[in-house]
């Protein structure tokens, strides 16, 4: 077995493989896998994936062609810095993990600036999942259930939940953590939309200057994720509540924190899953709104018109929509076949 140069390897990544293991197969998709050594899960993708926290990066000629090869359950090394899978060696002695740079002071007019810049963006494109809130949350504008799958509205009560607490505490104060269970494993995909955006209020807030408030949330979400979501979700949260998530969307809310133009970012945001970039950026707009204290004017139409899961509205959606949802899902390691659809990680 000649090994195969690992261009990126995560902190994270890096931590799990040290020394010696053995792991399996976890989860194998179109162009990327997950391997599980029992301490946490490697992503294995193409360097075009970009850095994150849990990644493996190496360029493959046909990498489809070498996933088709894989099965969740084949057995996996790591020994003397080389992951072995199926025959397949990825060296990764010698390199430097990756971990994001330490996020400059906050000036909260700077935010400001880029929050408006990125409202203005997002109205020129087409936001799906929870995404769908971004330029209104960038206004600090209450969350409308109805503008939501009928499958994601009640994402919206949580949402201005964890935005009212932290609008209303002061940063050195303790924050009353509301009851997170609402978004965990809400939605579909590998990753559902509610822990997306979970783990972009996360990150938020540790890169804002609120970590104890971020170590506050942690403690209610990360157990229950443990329990209430898929593994890879639940990794990523563990990750988000540490500080770490994908260089991509670090890049995004650096940006907007120093009151740059984010519009050429979102194109990286729409590369990463069906929906988890969007629903990312939402969590961390959310938290930054409510760091520099937006108000929450309504969004669009009366009090009457907003809210909630149990408008007779909302509940017809909810019954037409039932006819066809939910989706299949992905199996994993002791379930069932292998999900190929490949799937961008947004840990």
């Amino acid at each position: 077995m000649n090994p195969r140069p690992v261009t990126t390897i995560g902190d994270a990544a890096a931590r799990i493989l040290a020394g010696t293991g053995e792991g399996r197969v976890f989860a194998v998709f179109g162009r990327s896998f997950y391997v599980d050594f029992g301490g946490g899960l490697i992503c294995v993708g193409p360097p075009d994936f970009g850095p994150g926290p849990s990644h493996l990066l190496a360029a493959f000629d046909d990498v489809a062609a070498w996933t088709d090869r894989l099965e969740p359950g084949d057995p996996a090394t790591t020994q003397g810095g080389v992951l072995a899978v199926a025959g397949l060696g990825l060296d990764f002695s010698g390199l430097v993990p990756w971990r994001a740079a330490p996020p400059a002071p906050l000036r909260p007019a700077d935010l400001a600036t880029g929050l408006d810049r990125l409202a203005r963006a997002v109205a020129r494109r087409r936001p799906v999942g929870l995404g769908v809130l971004v330029g209104d949350l960038c206004r600090g504008a209450r969350p409308v259930a109805t503008a939501l799958d009928p499958f994601l509205a009640p994402a919206a009560a949580m949402i201005a939940a964890l935005g009212e607490r932290i609008r209303h505490a002061a940063p050195d104060a303790p924050f009353a953590v509301p009851d997170p269970h609402g978004l965990i494993g809400l939605g579909p995909g590998l990753t559902p939309s509610g822990d997306d955006f979970l783990a972009g209020f996360l990150i938020a807030l540790r890169r804002l200057g609120r970590g104890d408030h971020a170590e506050a949330l942690a403690a209610s979400v990360v157990p229950r994720a443990a329990r209430a979501t898929n593994a890879i979700a639940a990794a990523l949260l563990a990750h988000a509540a540490a500080g770490e998530i994908s260089a991509r969307l670090i890049e995004v809310l650096d940006r907007i924190a120093a009151g740059g133009d984010a519009e050429a970012l979102l194109d990286r945001v729409e590369t990463i899953g069906h929906t988890s970039g969007w629903d990312c950026l939402a969590g961390m707009v959310a938290a930054a709104a409510a760091v520099i204290g937006r108000p929450e004017p309504d969004a669009r139409g009366s009090d009457a018109d907003r809210t909630s899961e149990t408008s007779p509205g909302l509940l017809c959606r909810l019954a037409s929509a039932a006819l066809v949802w939910p989706a299949p899902a992905p199996s994993f390691a002791g379930s069932p076949g292998s999900p190929r659809r490949g799937e961008q990680s947004s840990s």
